[in-house]
C-alpha cells in the first residue's frame, strides 16, 4: 500500500515537517510490512511556510522586528533560489488571548511584517519575493506594513497620521511607494477585505474584536480603502492575515492561493495519484479549512484520481457533513482525552504518533479483512 502523507503544521505546535514525520512514524510501526510512506508537508501562506523553502535548502536570515502588540521579537525570512519568501507569521504572528496585552485589538499592527519584507526587498540575491500571508495577530488591513515601505497617510488639513486603524476614518491624501521587484502573495484563505465575509466579521473574534468594535469599525475600514483602492479590497484573499492581501494587492502584488501555489511546487497531483490512500491535517478543522486551506487542496486532487482521504486535527467539529460532501472520507481528533491546550500542544507529536499508529493498523486490518473475504 502506498500512503501519501499531505499535512499543514498544527499553528502553535508543530510545523509540517514534523507532523508528517511524526504521523509517518506512527503509520510505519502500525501497519508492518508493506507500507510505503511519501512525506508531502504543505502550506497555504500562513505558519511554516518558510519552512518548505528550507527543506529543499533555503536559508534563513534572522531579523529583529516588532510583532503585531509593537514588542521586538526575532523572526526571520528565508532565501532560495533567488526567491525571499516572507512569512506574516514570523513578521506580525497570532498570539493566543491569555498572552495578548491587554489592550484593544485595533492596536495591532503589521509593521513587523513590512520591516521584513523590506529586509528581503533589500537584499541584491532576492529577485522576487513571495508573500506568504496568514497567521497574524494583526486586523489593520496592512497599513502597518505600507507605512514601514514608505507610505504616508495625510488627513483634510494636511497632517501626517499614523499607520494604524486609528487612522483609517481620517485618511484624505496618500503619498505612495513602489517597490522594486516582483511580489507574490499566498493568501491563506478567500475572504475580500469588506463585508460580511470581510476582513473584520471573518477574523475580528479571534484577534480579540468586541461585536460592537466589528461593527463601528467596517466603516472606517471602508473609507479607508476608498482612498487607497476600492477595487482591491473586493478581491479575493484581499482580507488574508488581518488585510495584509489587500496591501499586497494595492502594491502590485497578484493574489494566489497559498494552498494552490505550494501544492503545485511541491507535485502534489502526481503523488496524490501514485497513492492509495491520503492523510492530511492541520491543528483545527473549521469552516475555514474548505476555503484555501491545505485541506480544501488535498480534496481537489484526491477527488480527479477519486483517491480516499483521511484528516487528522487537533480538534474536528461536531458537524463533518460539509468535509463529507467535498470528498473527506474520515476524520480523527488526535490526543486521548480532555486535557489542558498547553499539554495538548506539548504532546502534539506524541499524539499524531499515536494517531498514525492507530491509522496504520486500521489500513494493515482492511487489507487483512479483505484478504479473507471469499
Amino acid at each position: 500500500m502506498r500512503c501519501l502523507i499531505a499535512v499543514d503544521a498544527f499553528k502553535g505546535a508543530l510545523d509540517q515537517v514534523a507532523v508528517s514525520e511524526a504521523l509517518g512514524q506512527g503509520l510505519t510501526h502500525g501497519f508492518g510490512r508493506g507500507l510505503h510512506v511519501d512525506l508531502c508537508p504543505l502550506a497555504d501562506g500562513g505558519e511554516g511556510s518558510g519552512r518548505l523553502l528550507l527543506e529543499r535548502g533555503g536559508t534563513s536570515y534572522p531579523v529583529e522586528v516588532l510583532d503585531a502588540y509593537g514588542r521586538l521579537h526575532q523572526a526571520e525570512w528565508v532565501f532560495y533560489d533567488g526567491i525571499g519568501l516572507v512569512e506574516s507569521a514570523q513578521g506580525s504572528p497570532y498570539v493566543q488571548a491569555q498572552q495578548r496585552p491587554k489592550v484593544s485589538a485595533l492596536t495591532a499592527t503589521s509593521r513587523g511584517t513590512g520591516q521584513l519584507l523590506n529586509e528581503a526587498l533589500r537584499n541584491p540575491k532576492v529577485r522576487e519575493v513571495w508573500l506568504a500571508l496568514g497567521g497574524t495577530g494583526n486586523v489593520d488591513a496592512g497599513i502597518g506594513l505600507l507605512e514601514e515601505l514608505g507610505w504616508r497617510f495625510f488627513d483634510e488639513r494636511a497632517r501626517r497620521l499614523p499607520g494604524s486603524p486609528k487612522s483609517w476614518d481620517s485618511i484624505r491624501r496618500i503619498d505612495q511607494v513602489k517597490v522594486d521587484k516582483p511580489v507574490t502573495a499566498l493568501v491563506d484563505v478567500d475572504v475580500p477585505l469588506l463585508g460580511d465575509d470581510g476582513m473584520l466579521k471573518r477574523f475580528g473574534p479571534q484577534k480579540g474584536l468586541t461585536d460592537e468594535e466589528i461593527q463601528s469599525w467596517e466603516i472606517p475600514l471602508t473609507n479607508y480603502a476608498n482612498e487607497v483602492d476600492l477595487d482591491s479590497a473586493h478581491l479575493k484573499g484581499a482580507g488574508a492575515a488581518g488585510g495584509l492581501g489587500y496591501a499586497a494587492a494595492v502594491l502590485g502584488a497578484p493574489l494566489h492561493s497559498g494552498a494552490q501555489w505550494f501544492a503545485q511546487w511541491a507535485g502534489l497531483l502526481e503523488r496524490v495519484q501514485a497513492s492509495d490512500v491520503v492523510i492530511t491535517g492541520e491543528g483545527h478543522l473549521d469552516d475555514q479549512s474548505l476555503r484555501g486551506k491545505v485541506l480544501s487542496q488535498v480534496l481537489e486532487m484526491a477527488s480527479k484520481t477519486k483517491t480516499p482521504v483521511i484528516a487528522v486535527a487537533g480538534q474536528i467539529p461536531d458537524d463533518l457533513q460539509p468535509f463529507y460532501d467535498r470528498g473527506l472520507w474520515a476524520a480523527w481528533a488526535i490526543g486521548s482525552g480532555p486535557m489542558a491546550l498547553d499539554a495538548a500542544l506539548r504532546r502534539t507529536y506524541d499524539s499524531l504518533y499515536q494517531t498514525g499508529q492507530t491509522l496504520g493498523r486500521l489500513l494493515g486490518g482492511s487489507l487483512f479483512f479483505k484478504a479473507r473475504t471469499p
